[in-house]
């Protein structure tokens, strides 16, 4: 039978370790009627992860602007992404993680609009660029589906702990990459269907939203791991982020919104929808005096992390213009 090239080291069984005690943690603090709301604002960071890791520009606002029915003033292909994304992340439950059926389903609702043979395997050779470099050439076509059924069998059989062989799943996903386009956005959404499986909690813990910020390493452990011939390096860099991910909603479920903000900051972040600059602010709260807000309103926002500006390198820029960030939105559904 086929086997994936993989060796167990003792980070892995540590990272295991770790990873089932604190999510054991989680699932008592997520009882509290706070899961849901939580669950909504970790979705969104799911998507914005997985979608920005691709070069998609849309920030968390505008993902919940669209799940919200709202208008978007972005490239269309763009909206089509984040619009196959959240469908994608809400059908999860309903696709089984060892069904090849539902793999090219899942496929189809990512890239619905965005490719020709959404939902279909690539019919010819495609090599994995970083950039302008191409850092792997994937396997010839004709082997695609050989070796997808031969990758989703072994995933059935394998006696390998969830955690550990949904990390191998998805670098050997990546290496087959057997879709034309959408590997990347796959293989994430499918390592987080195989955690949802094992403990369904994951439906909701942004592990890619963790990925995206360490997107070089993302690569870089990809890459190891393929000089190598063992997934090693991989398999220890997605625990890592996993773990990560799940202490990151720990924190979130026992100090939200703990956060004692202003009256003033409230109303700041009440009153920012999209992009604003300075005067549309100033002009939404009623305020004439400049300094005032700046040091009541807007610097404690800033400090506090609830908006960001969208040219942090020229703070005194007169395009500048201020958005709300993940946690500013979150603040702002309670």
């Amino acid at each position: 039978g086929y086997q994936p090239p993989f060796s167990i080291t003792v980070k892995m069984i540590q990272l295991v370790a770790e990873i089932s005690e604190n999510i054991g943690r989680l699932s008592t603090e997520q009882e509290q009627a706070k899961a849901l709301r939580l669950r909504r604002i970790n979705r969104i960071r799911t998507i914005h992860g997985s979608l920005a890791i691709e070069g998609n520009l849309l920030d968390a606002s505008q993902i919940t602007a669209i799940i919200e029915g709202k208008r978007v003033i972005a490239p269309i292909s763009e909206i089509q992404e984040a619009r196959n994304a959240i469908l994608a992340y809400e059908q999860l439950h309903h696709w089984h993680f060892t069904s090849e059926q539902n793999l090219l389903e899942a496929h189809f609702v990512l890239m619905k609009g965005l490719i020709d043979n959404a939902g279909n395997y690539r019919h010819s050779g495609v090599g994995v660029t970083n950039g302008e470099k191409i850092i792997h050439m994937a396997p010839q076509a004709n082997r695609v589906p050989k070796l997808m059924a031969d990758l989703l069998y072994w995933l059935n059989a394998t006696d390998i702990h969830p955690l550990i062989a949904s990390c191998i799943f998805h670098y050997e996903f990546e290496f087959i990459h057997p879709f034309a386009d959408g590997n990347g956005r796959m293989g994430r959404l499918w390592q987080t269907l195989i955690l949802n499986h094992w403990n369904s909690l994951f439906e909701f813990i942004p592990v890619e939203s963790l990925v995206y910020k360490h997107q070089a390493d993302y690569y870089q452990a990809i890459n190891l791991s393929t000089q190598q011939v063992d997934c090693a390096p991989f398999i220890e860099f997605m625990l890592s982020m996993i773990r990560d991910a799940i202490l990151e909603s720990t924190h979130q479920a026992t100090h939200q919104a703990s956060h004692q903000v202003t009256h003033q900051v409230k109303q700041l972040i009440m009153a920012l929808e999209g992009e604003m600059n300075r005067e549309q602010l100033q002009l939404a709260l009623g305020l004439k005096d400049r300094s005032s807000f700046r040091l009541r309103y807007l610097q404690p926002a800033l400090e506090a992390g609830l908006i960001e500006m969208n040219h942090p390198e020229k703070p005194s820029s007169p395009l500048q213009r201020y958005r709300l960030t993940e946690k500013g939105l979150y603040l702002k559904q309670q």
